[in-house]
């Protein structure tokens, strides 16, 4: 009799430690998906797959909140519970899994995209008329009566044009320089307010004595004039810079 109560004794606390065995793992798991849940909705999973993984076992869920699949199949949103199981979903159902059965697939990061080269800044347009000076348009067709004259057609530009005369101006058309009667040529817009400094009229002629002088003709446009002293200017005066005596010159 005392053996029999005993054994009856002994299967009761056997049954009771089954039991709390069974308990624990069921609150472990508990535990381990609250933390995996946390976990997952702190990190912000970018894609919403999460970790995936291929089956290279068949598995029959011993359980209802455990997961049946076949070999190759994909399962994803992979959460680990501890070294031996995992959550998964696969076909629509999400539950538990032994890992061993499923190898997991890395995750390879996107290949970087690779910048395209820098290209070249284009090239600053050149500004308009650079290097001609100022420049206009024939409103006439002229032709050369002497050596020293210039050719053009209406429409044709005239650049470098200086201003030795009130009456005849200097120009460069069809790469030859020469003079031509100023009422043939309408000045561009631009080149009428270039600023040609302080300008003045020859009145006599005067031949340089020096290389630091220019010459000058009766009636010449003199332009960009300095005083020196009260007996010399400098000034432009057919393209070239020097020096002249003030008295021959009047400003206008």
């Amino acid at each position: 009799y005392q053996r029999r109560v005993r054994g009856a004794e002994e299967a009761r606390r056997a049954e009771e430690a089954r039991r709390a065995e069974e308990e624990r793992r069921a609150e472990e798991a508990r535990v381990a998906l609250e933390q995996a849940s946390l976990q997952k909705n702190g990190a912000g999973q970018s894609n919403g797959a999460g970790k995936q993984g291929k089956a290279i076992y068949d598995y029959v869920g011993g359980d209802v909140d455990e997961i049946s699949f076949f070999l190759d199949d994909m399962i994803s949103n992979i959460e680990m519970i501890d070294e031996g199981w995992a959550w998964g979903e696969v076909k629509g159902k999400r539950g538990m899994f032994p890992i061993t059965y499923v190898e997991l697939i890395e995750e390879r990061a996107p290949a970087p995209v690779e910048a395209p080269p820098p290209t070249a800044a284009p090239a600053p347009a050149p500004a308009p008329d650079a290097g001609k000076g100022i420049c206009g348009v024939a409103i006439y067709d002229y032709t050369a009566g002497d050596t020293d004259e210039l050719t053009f057609a209406e429409g044709e530009e005239v650049t470098n044009i200086e201003m030795p005369d009130p009456g005849w101006w200097l120009g460069v058309c069809r790469g030859r320089k020469g003079i031509f009667p100023m009422a043939y040529i309408q000045l561009k817009e631009d080149a009428k307010g270039e600023d040609l400094g302080l300008c003045g009229t020859a009145i006599y002629d005067y031949h340089a004595a020096a290389d630091d002088e220019i010459s000058l003709v009766d009636g010449g446009k003199v332009t960009h004039i300095e005083t020196i002293d009260e007996g010399w200017w400098i000034g432009v005066y057919e393209g070239k810079k020097g020096m002249f005596p003030a008295t021959y010159v009047q400003l206008d």
